[in-house]
């Protein structure tokens, strides 16, 4: 893949090119949804509440219902789906029945370096409340937190729409919220979610169990969750070498990884006499993840070298969260919040190479770290000043990251130490924010939400680099919902946004795949960005919905790899960019094609974007964001057998990461999954998978180039296909 200025000068073109493909798919949508709505029956006028709210509501289910949410805030357009919506998919916990709602995506959140991209705790919020809060947890996702809760203990779902004032969602996002409203009438021991499940690839089995149980002991209820899960795969396939000074080599590579994993969620949530409330909730995991990697080179039919690359990693986690909830007066609370993470982990990798001339070469490399987040938040409701809802507040933060690292390396004469500068450190950042935050609700059709927060923070680094900087960061918002009737909404919303530094980029260790080393930098700045996007949605009958969306972001320090030295790079702050884009989701039932019980769900998103290229001074997109994926799904009930079937499809295209001297385009994994499901007996669901129908490779391009990209001359190319097959999984699950 040489570099050619065709490539950095057509961004214009493409993304006039992006543009009439996303029109012309919105026209097709658009006329398949206005078919659609014609099949379906108008939704009925929302029910009013209070008229102190005046909260729009619609129903979905076979009842009325005039209740409002008891988060929502006048302005705010709620849809609220009860129990009986859902029994047409036989839900076992709340997490089948919110992958349900139409037109609602869930937010993946949670994990220790794969959460969201987002700083402290107030922004990392995610799309879901339960009971109208937030779970006081940042490492734990949603998907895990919904599973362990058993439908039957769902009262109903509300999905709000727009900025609010009076939910635990961050209210300048102005996003789209599901709230679980769990049923609290009943004490004593809730439904026990279980589920098994095993998965079959390759001729390995991969056994999966996991249950959850909740009771009530006088005011204090409790939910324990213990997931057991382990995995083993292996991927293969051929990697073609050439080079202009070398001769070709065709590698047979195979790819093995294996592992474990055991968590423990508890929790528990106390109403006191007085009204307060106070909620504990506690995370433990380990993990173990071990790789093999074996790559047979050969030139000209004979071996010219064996790789053996291996790893061998073991992570623990911990996490402790609790908040504590008071009225101070009728329209005053006030809410303390604590989080405290722990993570430890240890990795030994290592290298190994016999040549065909006989001789070898070894590398060992062994790294230990420690990761860890510490926050204290305190939140202010003034919930009812006129037409406002007012919070305020602030956070304290504290984060850092302790590595240590070696590296051996033997040419057969012994181990010699090798040198690594910034492999051994220490990196904190502490961290001050106040709030305030201001939902008006200017009239029934309009809300009107604003914000503001100012940061202050410090970074230090200690151990083979020592250096301190601090930073300052104010961050505005503001976020409109017009709600021109109960099946139409616009939302429009701008913010200030800072993302959260990886600690692990300022510590420098090794890449055994590429015979690189990662060097750390001590320089790294956050990205600050100024995000607009606009979304217009529409419904129609039961289950329709249309959604159509566009975004700019414009981009201060953008982080990319940064060149340093000669041939070296580090991931650094390369300049400012944008980025800008569409998306459409769509759920939308195919009675209009004579498809009963059915529906068919789909987001498509296409973005393009422009960055200074620091190697070869043009301009050209991000690294390593595809311009479009496409996510669609199909369900058909068969109600009188108790059972549906359907499927998936995901899609990306194929982003480019930029280095120094080379470009690396790996495609994303795109599957055709098929399942079926089918309720075995009273209580107990079984569920048959088929995952990567067609069989797909993934593909990885590397082109590497003599001396730097901007010399265009190409020193050689690896092309990587690995096949991982079809797999299977069986799955069954119930309450008891």
């Amino acid at each position: 893949m040489p570099l050619t200025s065709d490539r950095t000068e057509s961004r214009d073109e493409r993304a006039i090119a992006g543009l009439c493909r996303t029109t012309a798919l919105l026209l097709v949508l658009t006329v398949g949804a206005v078919c659609a709505s014609q099949q379906e029956s108008e939704p009925s006028e929302p029910t009013q509440a209070d008229p102190a709210e005046a909260v729009f509501i619609q129903t979905k289910s076979g009842q009325a219902d005039s209740k409002a949410d008891p988060g929502a805030t006048a302005g705010s357009q709620v849809v609220i789906y009860e129990q009986d919506f859902f029994a047409r998919y036989d839900p076992i916990t709340a997490l089948d029945m919110v992958r349900q709602v139409p037109g609602f995506r869930l937010e993946s959140t949670g994990g220790f370096g794969n959460g969201p991209d987002v700083r402290g705790f107030g922004a990392a919020a995610g799309n879901v409340l339960i009971n109208g809060k937030r779970p006081t947890t940042k490492s734990d996702s949603m998907e895990n937190l919904l599973g362990r809760i058993a439908a039957d203990a769902v009262l109903r779902l509300e999905l709000i729409r727009g900025a609010t004032g009076a939910t635990d969602r961050d209210t300048t996002q102005g996003g789209v919220v599901v709230n679980v409203v769990l049923d609290e009438r009943t004490a004593g021991r809730d439904p026990a979610p279980w589920k098994v499940a095993l998965h079959y690839e390759d001729g390995a089995w991969s056994p999966f169990a996991e249950l959850a149980a909740g009771t009530q002991r006088g005011n204090t209820k409790y939910l324990i969750g213990l997931k057991r899960t382990s995995f083993d795969w292996n991927v293969r396939g051929p990697e073609q070498f050439t080079s202009a000074t070398r001769p070709a080599e065709l590698r047979d590579e195979i790819q093995f990884r294996e592992g474990n994993e055991l968590s423990l969620n508890l929790k528990s949530a106390t109403q006191f006499s007085n009204g307060d409330t106070l909620r504990l909730n506690a995370k433990r995991v380990t993990k173990i993840d071990n790789g093999l990697e074996v790559s047979d080179r050969i030139i000209a039919g004979d071996r010219a070298e064996l790789f053996l690359r291996s790893n061998e990693g073991e992570t623990d986690d911990f996490e402790f969260g609790g908040d504590y909830e008071r009225d101070l007066s009728t329209n005053m609370a006030l809410k303390l919040i604590a989080l405290l993470s722990r993570d430890h982990g240890d990795t030994d990798s290592g290298l190994d190479v016999t040549r065909g001339d006989g001789s070898a070469e070894n590398r060992r490399s062994s790294m230990s770290s420690d990761e860890g987040e510490t926050i204290g938040r305190l939140e202010f409701d003034w919930s009812k000043w006129g037409s406002h809802a007012i919070k305020f507040g602030g956070e304290v933060a504290h984060n850092f990251v302790e590595s240590d690292f070696e590296l051996f390396i033997d040419d057969g004469s012994g181990p010699v130490a090798v040198d690594v500068p910034g492999s051994n450190t220490r990196v904190t950042e502490r961290r001050e924010e106040a709030f305030v935050s201001d939902s008006w609700t200017v009239s029934e059709k309009l809300n009107v939400n604003l914000g503001f927060a100012f940061e202050a923070s410090k970074i230090e680094q200690s151990g083979d680099v020592a250096k301190s900087r601090s930073f300052t960061y104010p961050k505005p918002s503001l976020a409109l919902t017009y709600s021109p009737s109960s099946s139409s909404q616009w939302r429009i919303r701008a913010e200030r946004q800072v993302s959260q530094l990886d600690f692990f980029d300022f510590v420098s260790s090794s890449n055994f795949e590429d015979l690189d080393l990662d060097f750390g930098n001590p320089d790294l700045r956050p990205e600050r960005t100024w995000h607009l996007s606009s979304t217009h949605e529409r419904r129609f009958g039961e289950i329709g919905v249309i959604e159509i969306g566009v975004f700019y972001d414009l981009i201060d320090d953008v982080e990319d790899f940064l060149p340093v030295g000669e041939g070296s790079e580090i991931v650094g702050n390369i300049g400012d960019g944008e980025r800008w884009g569409g998306s459409v989701n769509l759920t939308v039932p195919l009675t209009f094609l004579g498809l009963e019980d059915s529906r068919f769900d789909l987001t498509y998103e296409v973005q393009d974007s422009s960055v200074t290229d620091p190697v070869i001074g043009r301009k050209r997109e991000l690294s390593g964001e595809s311009d479009q994926t496409v996510v669609a799904s199909f369900r058909k009930e068969l109600p009188k057998l108790k059972a549906a079937f359907g499927g998936n499809f995901n899609w990306g295209s194929t982003p480019t990461l930029f280095g120094f001297d080379e470009l690396v385009a790996e495609a994303q994994r795109s599957h055709l999954n098929f399942h079926i499901e089918v309720r075995v007996w009273k209580g107990v669901k079984a569920r048959f998978e088929v995952f990567n129908l067609q069989d797909r490779p993934r593909r990885r391009k590397r082109t590497v180039f003599e001396g730097s990209r901007l010399s265009q001359v190409v020193a050689f190319e690896e092309i990587r296909s690995r096949v991982d097959g079809q797999w299977f999984r069986l799955t069954l699950s119930g309450l008891f």
